[in-house]
Formats: C-alpha cells, sequence, structure tokens
C-alpha cells in the first residue's frame, strides 16, 4: 500500500470508529451506488476490507447450473443391494464420456426405492447422477453403508501440500490485506528475492493464466500472539489457489480476492506454482432423495436439562448422503436427505467452485451430542468458492458449518434452519472468510456463531487439540437467529451487519451461551440485550440494512445482472 492510500484508510478507520453506534439501513463498510457498483471501504488503517464473495460457486459464481442430457437410463430391480449394477453404469458412462474432451452425460435412475449397500463413486469428469424427484414417491437410495452414500472426487492421490513451503517467497511488502488481488514483487534478477539460482527464479516462468499456490505459512509467533499457543496441536496455516491475472512491472494480480491477511511480521506469504491438475469436474447430483437403515430400537432419553422426549439415537449407519473432494466446478441441487447420521452434504478437502442448492437434511438420527448432525459442512481444506444457496435443514446441531482451514471466500446463502439444537457456525480453528447471508436459525438452542470456542473438541487437558478461534473474516450478512455472536480475534475481525428478524433473539438463551462460551475460552465476553454479542464489529442489531443481499448484490457489481438472475429465483430478486 503506498502513503496516499494508507492515509486514506487512516482516516475512513478513525472517522468509523470515532462515529456513534446508531441504527442505520447502510452498512458503514459497503456503500452501493448508484450504478450498480459496491465501494467496500476498510475496516482498519491497514487496508482490511470485507472480501468479494461473488466468486462462490460453480464456475466462480453467475453461472447457470447447466441441464445436462440422460444418455443412461436404469430401472429399479427391486434387488437387495443395487450397488454394482449403479457403480458399473456411473464407471461405463465416465469412460465413454472421456473419449470426447468436455463432454458431459447424465445417468438417470427412474423412480422408486435403490438399496445401495455400498459407496457409490463418481470418479470421472463430466459425469452426473439424476433421479425423478426428491420427494418419497421420487428416485429414493436407502443406504445401508456408514460413512457417504455417494462419493463424488478424484482418484488421483492427493497432491504434496507442504505446510512450510521452500522459501521462495516473492512477496515484497510488508502487509497484503484482506480482499486484495495483487501484491508487490521482488522483480526478476533483484539480490534479496528467493534463496534459489536466478535460473530457477520463479518469476521468471510465471505469466498470466498460471495457477499458483499463495501460503500463509506455520508461525509460532502468530499462534502464540492470538493466544493458541496453550493447545499443543493449535496451529493454522494455510494455502490459497489462485490463478495469475498479470504479472508485470513489480507487480502480481490474481483472480479471487484474499480472505486473510498474509503479515511479513508472522512469516509473510510463499508463492509456488500449483500441483498439476489433479481434479475431476463437471459433475452434479440431482433430484435424489436419500434415507439411511437404523436401528430404531435403539432410543435415548434426554438429559433432565435438556427436556424433550425419548428420541431414536442409533450412531452406526450413513453419516452424509453425498461428498465432494477433489473436484471443481461441480453441483448438487433439488435433492433430499432423512435420517442421516450428519445431513446431505459434506465438501471435503481440495474441493472448489461447488455450488449446493435447493436442498434438504432432515431428521438426523444420531445420539444429540458431538461430532454429529453437521447437516450442510464445509470441511477441512476445502474451498475456495463453496456456494450453499436456500438450503435447509430440520433438527441439525450444527446446520451450516465449517471446519478448520476452509479457506474462502465460501458462503451460504438464503438458508435457513428449524429446531435447530445447536448453532450454526465457524466450528474450530480458523476458517477464512465464511459469508452467512440471510441465513435464519430458530429453534430453542439455535444461533450463529464464530468464536474463540476455547477447549471445546478436547479434553481440556495439556494436549487437547482445543477448537480455539474458530474463524476469522466471517461475515453475517441480514440474518437471524436466537443469538448471534461473534469475537475479534486479536489478528483479524468478524462481523454482524444487519438482522432480517430480531423477534428470534432470546435473552434467557443468548446469555446462558455466552457464559459457557466464556468457560471454554477464558473471555469475559458480557452479555448485553441485543441480538448481538460479542466484540467483533457490529451495526444494525435490529433492522435490515442495504444492499438486502451482500453476495448477490458483489455478483451484479462484478458480472451484471444478468449474472443474477442465473442463479436466483424469481422471489430471492424480488427480496432484494
Amino acid at each position: 500500500m503506498n502513503r496516499t492510500s494508507a492515509t486514506l484508510s487512516l482516516l475512513i478507520f478513525l472517522c468509523l470508529h470515532n462515529a456513534q453506534r446508531v441504527e442505520c439501513a447502510e452498512s458503514k463498510l459497503v456503500k452501493p451506488m448508484t450504478n450498480g457498483r459496491l465501494v467496500m471501504l476498510p475496516w482498519n488503517e491497514q487496508g482490511d476490507r470485507i472480501p468479494d464473495f461473488s466468486y462462490c460457486g460453480y464456475q466462480n459464481g453467475g453461472v447457470k447450473i447447466p441441464d445436462v442430457p440422460t444418455l443412461v437410463t436404469l430401472e429399479p430391480s427391486g434387488a437387495e443391494d443395487e450397488s454394482a449394477r449403479i457403480q458399473a453404469a456411473l464407471d461405463d458412462l465416465g469412460k465413454n464420456l472421456e473419449k470426447t474432451p468436455g463432454a458431459r452425460g447424465a445417468l438417470l435412475l427412474k423412480k422408486g426405492l435403490w438399496k445401495v449397500n455400498t459407496t457409490l463413486t463418481m470418479s470421472y469428469s463430466g459425469v452426473v447422477l439424476r433421479g425423478e424427484g426428491d420427494g418419497e414417491d421420487g428416485t429414493v437410495l436407502l443406504a445401508k453403508m456408514k460413512w457417504i452414500l455417494i462419493d463424488a472426487q478424484s482418484p488421483q492421490k492427493d497432491p504434496p501440500w507442504p505446510g512450510n513451503p521452500p522459501s521462495t517467497n516473492i512477496i515484497a511488502q510488508p502487509y497484503i490485506p484482506v480482499g486484495a488481488t495483487r501484491f508487490k514483487i521482488f522483480k526478476h534478477g533483484d539480490k534479496r528475492y528467493a534463496k534459489v539460482p536466478d535460473k530457477d527464479s520463479l518469476i521468471k516462468n510465471l505469466k498470466p493464466g498460471d495457477s499458483i499456490l499463495l501460503f500463509k505459512p506455520k508461525n509460532e509467533a502468530w499462534v502464540k500472539d492470538l493466544g493458541m499457543d496453550i493447545y499443543k496441536y493449535w496451529t493454522a496455516y494455510a494455502h490459497f489457489e489462485r490463478k495469475i491475472v498479470s504479472i508485470s512491472n513489480g507487480e502480481l494480480v490474481f483472480d479471487i480476492p484474499l480472505p486473510q491477511s498474509l503479515d511479513g511480521k508472522y512469516g509473510g506469504g510463499y508463492v509456488i506454482p500449483a500441483p498439476p491438475d489433479f481434479r475431476i469436474r463437471e459433475c452434479g447430483i440431482e433430484h435424489l432423495r436419500f434415507d439411511s437403515t437404523y436401528d430404531a430400537t435403539i432410543r435415548t432419553t434426554p438429559k433432565p436439562w435438556e427436556g424433550g422426549e425419548e428420541y431414536a439415537s442409533d450412531d452406526d449407519h450413513c453419516a452424509f448422503a453425498m461428498g465432494f473432494s477433489k473436484i471443481e466446478n461441480a453441483w448438487a441441487r433439488n435433492c433430499t436427505s432423512t435420517h442421516m447420521k450428519h445431513g446431505i452434504v459434506t465438501v471435503g478437502r481440495y474441493a472448489r467452485n461447488i455450488t449446493v442448492q435447493d436442498c434438504k437434511a432432515l431428521d438426523p438420527v444420531s445420539v444429540i451430542g458431538g461430532g454429529r448432525r453437521y447437516a450442510f459442512l464445509i470441511a477441512d481444506l476445502a474451498g475456495p468458492s463453496i456456494l450453499m444457496q436456500r438450503c435447509y435443514s430440520r433438527e441439525g446441531r450444527h446446520d451450516f458449518l465449517t471446519q478448520g482451514m476452509s479457506v474462502g471466500p465460501n458462503a451460504f446463502v438464503d438458508c435457513s434452519s428449524e429446531l435447530a439444537l445447536n448453532c450454526s457456525e465457524n466450528h474450530q480453528k480458523w476458517a477464512m472468510g465464511t459469508l452467512y447471508d440471510n441465513v435464519r436459525v430458530s429453534g430453542k438452542n439455535g444461533g450463529l456463531c464464530a468464536i474463540n470456542r476455547g477447549r471445546w473438541g478436547g479434553t481440556g487437558g495439556p494436549d487437547t487439540t482445543g477448537h480455539g478461534w474458530s474463524g476469522n473474516t466471517t461475515v453475517f450478512w441480514n440474518c437471524a437467529a436466537p443469538i448471534i455472536f461473534a469475537g475479534q480475534p486479536p489478528l483479524g475481525q468478524n462481523f454482524m451487519i444487519g438482522n432480517s428478524d430480531p423477534s428470534l433473539f432470546d435473552p434467557k438463551w443468548a446469555e446462558g451461551y455466552v457464559r459457557v462460551a466464556n468457560s471454554a475460552s477464558g473471555r469475559n465476553d458480557e452479555f448485553v440485550e441485543s441480538p448481538f454479542q460479542g466484540s467483533a464489529w457490529q451495526e444494525c442489531p435490529t433492522e435490515m440494512v442495504t444492499p438486502g443481499s451482500l453476495y448477490y448484490a458483489q455478483l451484479e457489481a462484478r458480472l451484471g445482472k444478468a449474472a443474477v438472475e442465473n442463479v436466483t429465483t424469481p422471489e430471492q430478486r424480488q427480496k432484494r
């Protein structure tokens, strides 16, 4: 950042923080313009800005999910196990599609009950698995396996992603702010650049269109300054996959904004070429209903303080209907799961540019306790560009969830849950860049959280992993829940901006949750009579702000109204 920009950022920062907190219709950080553009203002003197989340979703957002032609059709046979038959059809379709680069085709499973005893794998690009509806009278897949019913991922081995890459630092500025898409680099031949011979210089070979990894390395000083060094195994590093837009005149420009700052004080960042192509792509799962077999005789009585009736609690059955990993530009739409141990989908390692839309996770079966009922999960090392929109959950614990080190920007948009048994949240260890946009959580124990979860997730002893600070650059935008609770990490920021329904606020539940969170983290967050709790950035706790949807406003500003129409329903567009 040059001196003029730094001075302007400091003035804006001081003005914002000296202003009184008043109810408002517009955020101090996001300014809509009459031409449809947005101005994103910094929240601090270092120039950190809320990142552009519009890159989330299939094909980096704004692209309609394709209607792929059906090439193969199967009828249910009534057999006790249809797994081998469906798997063979998926593999044969994939092998045939491989013969034509870029080809896509669907396997259609006709209406009826399909008993599936082993996990179905989708390991070829271009393959779509389709049913004839996600209702009880549609295409129903009944699962007997223990983990994932449909696993969509590349069969290639995981690439070697080092936690600390070789010393090939090319970043020539002390601080790269959140939201940045460019930084200064050492020019080729600079003696300060890299401890490698000139002929092996990465700068010499980089060019527009190349994929790179930007690394935030492991750094003990950073962990200590976060206060997370009290947990023996707590560490957080990140790699950000990006594509070079341009590289010249001492500046590298890339495509997707950073959800995390890179600070020279804490090791800065490194740039290395991305690994060779290892993902599959252009795969979809659509118009299916998933159910799980379970032992209905296994029952649990809630603890006295939990209340409620005895419930089915078998843990030994299918966890998720769908899983995505080592895959890009893929989707799930119009699917419903019921009676899973967790829920409908887990998006896992090295998955990017995924859209999950119009899907429902209903009535999970498990013990109501830790490690269960994650309905819509963005898991470790997933991202960037995961979009879950217009999705619904019932009786989940963590309905819309990120796990540790999921790498944003990622977004939940226009999602809702009912009878929630815990918070939708960043769950552990520094998930980066998550947007909750018009997400509504209801239920006596429901909420939306991005906090220091402290010793939760471990034994509490010296060897515990500790969830600790669960997320950074998490934005709750026009959301509603019994409690919206976000903290400001020592080296970051989270945001609570706008409230679509302050009547959902439950002060008794909120006060109790703040108290137990303080006990777990050692913090002393004070309960206040407000839908917003915690030390994070707060604006308009009792009314909505403009724009109504941050995600769609950013999408329109970047790609125009047609892009918004490609991925929204008429009801969504009217609400905006």
